[in-house]
């Protein structure tokens, strides 16, 4: 095996480390963990189409990665500045306040998938 492949699986190690880090240090990612394990499930029951499943995965996708790129940002931001200061917070804030946005859309989006499935059941 070549240079170029064996660095390229060092580098899926790497993504590795990084999601265990994330769903075993990070409360948040907790959290977005159990909502994502309770969705998939509902999906199931529900039997929602791959339309439905395709919104539902891209939400999870891009509300795990906010949530890394936030885990990402206030690490260096805790390194560069262990003192409190006035735009480390700010980057710290908007950084949350990205992962918030994609968390609420995406509650939301599967309100929207789910929420008619729940109405059809009391009709």
């Amino acid at each position: 095996m070549g240079r170029f492949w064996r660095d390229r699986l060092k580098s899926f190690g790497y993504a590795i480390d990084g999601l265990r880090y994330l769903f075993c240090k990070e409360g948040n990612a907790k959290v977005h963990l159990m909502a994502t394990l309770l969705v998939v499930v509902t999906g199931f029951l529900f039997r929602i189409s791959a339309m439905e499943w395709t919104a539902i995965l891209l939400c999870v996708g891009m509300v795990i990665c906010g949530e890394a790129l936030n885990t990402a940002i206030e690490k260096v931001c805790d390194k560069v500045s262990p003192q409190r200061d006035p735009l480390i917070k700010i980057a710290k804030d908007v950084a949350a306040a990205g992962v918030l946005v994609l968390a609420v859309v995406s509650v939301i989006i599967a309100a929207i998938i789910f929420g008619t499935k729940i109405i059809l059941i009391f009709k």
